[in-house]
């Protein structure tokens, strides 16, 4: 009988270990260009932070929606199309819609370094992350049978926030454009 050929066994759970050439085994395989040239650290100066900005700007201006929804809900629409409640019952369905729109702005690419310098690119990302947020608080209002919480006020803190967002964005692209010419 002949005895089988015995294989030499490589890791396969986790990372591959890649031999070098002198036959020792490294940790982990090295980088390729594109994945580290994406966590590069930021350099110096206003073009580098502009991401950050643009985040902390979306952020703060998801909180000042709220208001501005209410009050329009409150006082501008009519008062027998939805029951009135404090703000303070609005406030987690507006949390939940706000993390699902930042995260989902992330995701899509809204913050990329290019993207507040062509127009398409500026508005597609927040458009479709801000559908797609939507969608999520509606079906957070619709599993935990939030009826307290009216559509009404989500949709209007949706187009309050995409509104505000565009605008300030619509800024950014002008100074992105002067950072860039100068």
């Amino acid at each position: 009988m002949v005895a089988p050929v015995r294989r030499r066994q490589t890791p396969i759970a986790g990372a591959r270990k890649a031999a070098d050439v002198n036959h020792t085994f490294r940790s982990s395989p090295p980088l390729s260009r594109g994945a580290a040239r994406q966590y590069a650290p930021s350099r110096a100066g206003p073009a580098a932070q502009y991401r950050h900005l643009a985040q902390i700007a979306d952020g703060l201006l998801l909180l000042v929606a709220f208001p501005i929804a209410y009050f329009i809900k409150t006082r501008i629409l009519p008062a027998d199309l939805t029951s009135l409640y404090d703000p303070s019952v609005y406030i987690g369905p507006a949390a939940i819609f706000g993390l699902a729109a930042l995260v989902s702005m992330e995701r899509r690419g809204a913050y990329a370094p290019l993207a507040f310098l062509h127009l398409r690119e500026m508005v597609l990302p927040v458009l479709l992350a801000f559908g797609q947020a939507l969608l999520v608080g509606s079906t957070v209002l619709f599993v935990f049978k939030l009826g307290y919480v009216s559509r009404l006020f989500i949709a209007l803190y949706a187009l309050t926030g995409l509104g505000l967002v565009l605008l300030v964005r619509a800024g950014l692209r002008v100074l992105a454009a002067r950072l860039r010419a100068g």
